[in-house]
């Protein structure tokens, strides 16, 4: 085993990711963002760019024009030259060769060994595949084989392109921490392009929405901001989600409830949510759960006496008009939710701006995405 060297970047945080964009072929984008957040993920509809933009970066598609990665230019660079690792949907591995050595090959490229070998192939499943060829392995197998050596080749900046795709929900959830921890400790950063917004919901902080200019070949990141926020600017009033985060307190078995603490300061007493089962957060560790409109109910009395898990004071920040009735933004604990009503409910209820009331639902419309 190569002992982790100290990685004089590592801080547990990622530096400033600044890309500087401007190619020509075969698709002209046209980017400049940037971001401190570890993971930041990019959406947009299909054809909008996301993979061309990605090979671009990593130098599998050719292109014309400017590539600048934190002030380095690496347009002109080789792929192996370049401070990037591609992880695609289907894995690029060698069936002559074995898993262990795969590894072997790709560590005698790694300069600064900031990452132990053993820890990082057990947390990704990887153990048992070692002495496999990768014809033997399933699909999921692959994707995380290839997410391991993406990680040893030591990139400053780690493209995901649907790196998940052939995993289960429980096999991803076993991923997400190590990965996150890989990076970490490499002081690098990552964008994932995912179909699976739960994915991105769950793994990014940070959202980059990339839209095609009308009438043209032509794209650009058309929304920078919070992956609550892009989650939403992305979905649209229809299919509208909030991410609350929290911390996690305990499990009662009896009950069969987890419950969490919304972050508040400390002069404020904390508002509790439950969610069905066992949670996949350790105890006193942040979580982020996901709520959506369409499973939340709103009174303008507790409801002690209910079936709800939930029954939780908010206080109405906005009333919009859509397609389905009207959607409502509600502060709790500092953080917003997103209320579905009728145009019956909203007169009945005489619900107005600024009006104070409880949002109910089920612990089992608690989707906890990660720790």
């Amino acid at each position: 085993m190569v002992e982790p060297k100290a990685n004089s970047n590592n801080n547990e945080c990622a530096a400033m990711l600044k890309l500087q964009i401007s190619i020509t072929e075969p698709l002209r984008l046209d980017i400049a963002s940037q971001t401190s957040t570890t993971i930041t993920a990019l959406l947009g509809h299909s054809g909008s760019g996301k993979t061309s933009l990605l090979r671009a970066i990593a130098g599998l598609n050719k292109s014309a024009g400017s590539i600048i990665i934190n002030a380095q230019e690496v347009n002109g660079l080789a792929c192996y030259q370049r401070p990037v690792a591609l992880v695609q949907q289907k894995a690029q591995l060698f069936d002559h060769w074995s898993i262990a050595q795969h590894i072997q090959q790709v560590r005698k490229r790694a300069f600064d060994y900031c990452l132990d070998i053993d820890k990082l192939s057990a947390d990704l499943g990887i153990t048992p595949l070692l002495a496999l060829h990768p014809q033997q392995l399933s699909g999921g197998q692959s994707q995380r084989v290839a997410l391991l050596l993406a990680l040893l080749r030591e990139p400053k900046l780690l493209l995901l392109d649907e790196s998940f795709s052939a995993l289960d929900e429980q096999a991803k959830r076993s991923l997400f921490r190590p990965l996150k921890k890989a990076l970490q400790l490499l002081g690098a950063q990552a964008l994932l392009v995912s179909h699976q917004l739960r994915d991105c919901a769950a793994l990014a902080d940070d959202c980059w929405i990339l839209e095609p200019a009308p009438h043209s070949l032509a794209a650009s990141i058309g929304y920078q901001g919070s992956i609550g926020a892009g989650l939403k600017h992305y979905q649209g009033d229809s299919g509208c989600s909030a991410l609350l985060a929290a911390r996690f307190i305990n499990y009662d078995p009896q009950s069969d409830l987890s419950r969490y603490e919304l972050s508040v300061d400390k002069s404020s007493t904390p508002t509790q949510i439950f969610s069905r089962g066992r949670s996949p957060c350790l105890e006193g560790n942040n979580a982020r759960l996901a709520l959506y409109a369409d499973d939340i109910g709103i009174s303008l009395q507790p409801l002690e006496l209910s079936s709800f898990a939930n029954v939780v004071s908010v206080n109405i920040i906005t009333i919009k008009r859509d397609d389905y009735g009207y959607l409502l933004t509600a502060e709790l604990s500092r953080q917003q939710i997103y209320i579905h009503v009728t145009e019956g409910s909203l007169q009945r209820l005489n619900l107005s701006v600024n009006c104070s009331a409880y949002a109910i639902f089920k612990a089992g419309a608690v989707d906890v995405l990660s720790s």
